[in-house]
């Protein structure tokens, strides 16, 4: 009897200049176009293979979403209602190195020549996926196991218009999270047309000696529409009382910080 285990690790980067990952080095991994309606423009991402081995490497993009976690969630190209996927040609689908060899990919954009293609930004994933490596099965009791390793990194592709310039965040809500002694949730909403990076945090202050504290600043990217919470956890050490305790967003400074204050004793 024979059994199959496939193992896939999957890497998606949005924040790091250049992905390094065992097989396979990948930059950048974030392309940003800028274009018109009609227009047309090319990047290049670098890929190089970083091990001791002949490796394979497909191309192709998929549409993805964040959930309100930040999680990614991946669709079939062209079925997200923001996709640009089917915008996207490449000089190569299919790469071949050698150990230590690097290869360009050109990646090129053309937008559609019509006010509905630039009435929002778009965007799609382009992954670079290693081909299969089988190891060398394992036989125990009439078994076989056969291990695929796959390597799969992830460059974001994002096309804002020009004209869209709006940029707003809306603090939806700021409370304690239920079921929860020491938890508190920041729930966030980007009500503009352009994505961009939001920081948050928690202050708290004990209100008998005036004492702040600062927990989690946590930045992350917030497409046009999309509602993000963030949960920050108290410390177990704080001295008994009263504290003040105020919800941050930070969208950047062409925003105003928005704020939310509860009052909480710790017994």
């Amino acid at each position: 009897m024979k059994i199959l285990i496939s193992i896939l690790f999957s890497f998606t980067l949005n924040l790091n200049a250049i992905a390094q990952l065992p097989g396979v080095s990948v930059k950048p991994v974030r392309l940003f176009y800028t274009l018109l309606g009609g227009q047309s423009s090319a990047q290049t991402v670098y890929v190089l293979n970083n091990t001791d081995k002949a490796q394979q490497f497909k191309i192709y993009t998929e549409d993805w979403s964040r959930d309100s976690t930040g999680g990614h969630i991946y669709l079939p190209a062209g079925l997200c209602p923001q996709s640009c996927a089917r915008w996207v040609s490449l000089n190569k689908e299919f790469l071949e190195l050698q150990p230590g060899e690097s290869s360009d990919l050109s990646v090129k954009l053309q937008v559609p020549d019509s006010a509905l293609s630039v009435a929002e930004m778009k965007w799609t994933m382009l992954f670079i996926e290693s081909t299969a490596e089988k190891t060398t099965p394992n036989q125990s009791k009439g078994f076989t196991t056969q291990v695929n390793n796959i390597t799969r990194v992830g460059v974001h592709i994002v096309q804002t218009p020009p004209n869209l310039t709006e940029k707003d965040l809306k603090m939806l809500s700021f409370s304690k999270v239920a079921d929860s002694v020491n938890k508190f949730r920041i729930t966030c909403k980007n009500t503009g047309k352009v994505q961009f990076d939001c920081k948050s945090y928690v202050e708290l202050s004990f209100v008998a000696t005036g004492e702040k504290t600062t927990i989690n600043k946590n930045t992350f990217p917030l497409f046009p529409n999309q509602t993000r919470y963030a949960d920050f956890v108290l410390p177990d050490t704080l001295a008994k009382g009263k504290y003040t305790v105020v919800g941050v967003l930070d969208g950047g400074d062409d925003l105003p910080l928005q704020a939310s204050e509860l009052t909480i004793e710790i017994k």
